[in-house]
């Protein structure tokens, strides 16, 4: 039941190797593989937002990314 959160498959390979124990060789091929399906994903979704309207990425953007982190430079 609890496979899936202590195993994420964005860490773990499918043998069940943390991606920081693999070989270099090995843990470069396993960060590639991940980042590309990530990529994809978000290519995909943006894509999506802007067949429906083509200014929605930028509204998602400022409303996600550059406030949020405007927040920041306040604290402290």
């Amino acid at each position: 039941m609890f496979h899936a959160l202590l195993h994420p498959d964005d860490i773990y390979t499918e043998e069940g190797v943390y991606w920081a124990d693999l070989p270099v060789g090995e843990r470069i091929g396993f960060v590639r593989k991940v980042d590309s399906q990530e990529a994809r994903k978000e290519g995909s979704l943006i894509w999506n937002m802007f067949k429906t309207d083509p200014l929605s990425p930028i509204g998602y953007y400022f409303k996600n990314m550059v406030l949020p982190g405007a927040g920041l430079g306040l604290e402290g």
